[in-house]
């Protein structure tokens, strides 16, 4: 048996540019939510 993870394909190339900007759009849309939940909490 292998310890090597299985890989359905291979990942494009450009995956790690778009995972990059994928995590930088979530930790923005986050930081916006925070900022509401402050400015119109009770």
């Amino acid at each position: 048996m292998s310890n090597t993870p299985a890989s359905l394909t291979t990942p494009p190339e450009s995956y790690g540019e778009w995972l990059g900007d994928l995590k930088a759009r979530i930790r923005n849309a986050q930081a916006t939510a925070l900022s509401w939940r402050k400015n119109h909490s009770d």
